[in-house]
């Protein structure tokens, strides 16, 4: 598939998460070493960015993130 610039988007995953206890800072530390394994990269501490080929591309990784949100704690998805 030929990248256009019209589909081509960004996907920026921002989260706070719990870290008080030690089940929650590894809670914590497992969600950024799975959005590094996904291909994203560390803009800031809890800000995490990737580029995307398009709308479906960018749905797919949303629904794996969904999926892999710790118990407690925020976590936001934009896409532009």
């Amino acid at each position: 598939m030929a990248l256009s610039g019209y589909r081509i988007m960004w996907m920026l995953v921002m989260f706070d998460l719990p870290v008080r206890s030690r089940a929650e800072r590894a809670a914590a530390t497992g969600f950024r070493n799975f959005l590094l394994d996904l291909g994203f990269e560390r803009s800031q501490y809890s800000v995490y960015l990737r580029f995307c080929r398009g709308k479906e591309q960018v749905e797919a990784y949303a629904r794996r993130i969904e999926r892999s949100v710790p118990e407690y704690g925020s976590v936001n998805l934009l896409s532009f």
